[in-house]
């Protein structure tokens, strides 16, 4: 957390968080960003009104990414963190998902659109290439946080018309959902 910022928004949502959903909880600012970031995985598992095993599985190996330290012998903040927004993730989504707009518009210069070529149909593996390229680093990390279950395996994701529908309106309230890079993913997932 370079930004002063965004240091000062986490904080001060952090704060409130554990003021009114998770009194004694003890987790640093880095650690609620991972929480934060965590929120749309979050809602895509709650979509289908409760998280499966593997559902489960993915978010504590996404939290476990997410933390600042290798917690193997002690519980881990994010994953202790995740279990109370769970508990009130509707009283928490629209705040959390407000703060991650916050950061993509921070480092991406307002530029949420992130290409000149938002009229443009559909885009070309080409295009996306360098829509990737030219996309800002923070984006990217976040798009393959969303899409995909490994980020080491581009491959698309397999998703219920609920889940579909919930990262739409993810995306919509972040401000990505007229993001080539993002319709480009969007239109390729797989609905089981």
């Amino acid at each position: 957390m370079e930004d002063e910022s965004i240091r000062q928004k986490v904080h001060q949502l952090k704060s409130e968080f554990i003021r009114k959903s998770a009194s004694g909880l003890d987790v640093n600012d880095h650690d609620f960003l991972g929480l934060v970031f965590l929120t749309p995985m979050i809602l895509m598992a709650l979509a289908n009104d409760e998280i499966s095993l593997s559902e489960e599985w993915e978010l504590n190996k996404k939290a476990r990414m997410l933390s600042t330290g290798r917690y193997f012998f002690e519980p881990d903040p994010v994953i202790l963190s995740m279990k109370f927004l769970i508990k009130r993730i509707g009283h928490w989504k629209k705040k959390f998902l407000e703060l991650i707009r916050y950061c993509l518009e921070v480092h991406s210069g307002n530029g949420m659109a992130f290409s000149a070529k938002r009229g443009k149909k559909e885009l070309t593996h080409v295009d996306l290439s360098k829509e990737v390229l030219d996309a800002p680093y923070f984006f990217v990390r976040f798009i393959a946080f969303l899409f995909f279950t490994d980020e080491n395996e581009i491959k698309p994701r397999k998703v219920s018309t609920k889940e579909k529908n919930e990262i739409l309106e993810i995306a919509k309230i972040i401000g990505i959902s007229e993001s080539p890079v993002f319709l480009k993913f969007f239109k390729e997932l797989i609905i089981y």
